[in-house]
């Protein structure tokens, strides 16, 4: 974001430049932890040679605000099926334009990486019948605690597979679902009272659950279910929506009555 603020989007290495930087520091590429690579104008080219000396040690990649597509993704995903991710605990791909394919393979690999705590799928283009065909393959991922698919083209026929997510995702904790504020019909309060019911329905014993619904088209309908089951919630956030002093007031009712 520094380098973002500071030269717009000018600057970042591309796909040639990842390829000599990883080539020319090898042996320190191989024991890598930590790689952010946000904001570098990479493409498909630079997901095939991330592919091809993956470091085994990695726990945490960033890929936000590139222009890797599907078939970029479809490369990595496929050679990380592959290649030993048992330390992987977060992957971001944030602003790719992945589009439902990309996605979909991208689940399927999370699915088998039991070590990821974080799986970030914000503004990738996934739209309702993706999220039918690819989050199926990750509810029952045992250690993901937060999950972000926010800014994409989802609508309420979505919900039911974030909901099912929430549901069936026993260690989740953290979901972002911000709508994306320039799309026309984003999630109204059929998808919100959705989300809501899911939330009802994680069992008693799981964490407390934070949830933010910035942006999207839900609305008094919504916050009164959510008030509902407000005690297993630690935030809910519902910034730029339609949520007027009716559901505000339920919500703030709900509170008053949990004890201290």
């Amino acid at each position: 974001m520094q380098k973002r603020n500071m030269y717009g989007d000018l600057m970042g290495i591309g796909d040639d430049g990842f390829q000599v930087f990883s080539q020319s520091c090898s042996r320190l590429f191989a024991g890598l932890q930590s790689l952010d690579l946000a904001w570098n104008h990479l493409s498909d080219g630079a997901c095939a040679q991330l592919a091809s000396c993956w470091p085994a040690t990695l726990e945490y990649l960033c890929l936000d605000w590139n222009n890797i597509g599907e078939t970029g993704i479809r490369t990595l995903a496929s050679t990380l099926h592959q290649l030993p991710t048992a330390r992987l605990r977060s992957l971001s791909v944030r602003s790719n334009p992945l589009g439902d394919g990309g996605i979909e393979a991208l689940c399927l690999v999370a699915a088998h990486c039991i070590s990821l705590r974080w799986l970030g799928l914000g503004e990738t283009m996934l739209t309702d019948a993706g999220a039918r065909t690819a989050l199926p393959s990750s509810v029952h991922h045992p250690s993901l605690t937060g999950l972000d698919v926010g800014e994409n083209m989802l609508t309420d026929e979505g919900c039911e597979a974030v909901g099912a997510a929430m549901v069936t995702l026993s260690k989740l904790q953290k979901l972002l679902f911000r709508g994306f504020l320039f799309q026309q019909r984003r999630v109204g309060d059929a998808g919100g009272k959705v989300l809501a019911r899911a939330l009802q329905a994680r069992a008693a014993e799981l964490p407390a659950f934070q949830l933010q619904l910035d942006c999207q088209q839900v609305g008094c309908d919504t916050a009164s279910e959510f008030a509902k089951c407000c005690a297993s919630l630690q935030q809910l956030s519902l910034f730029n929506t339609e949520t007027s002093t009716m559901g505000a007031t339920a919500l703030a009712s709900a509170l008053l009555k949990l004890p201290r």
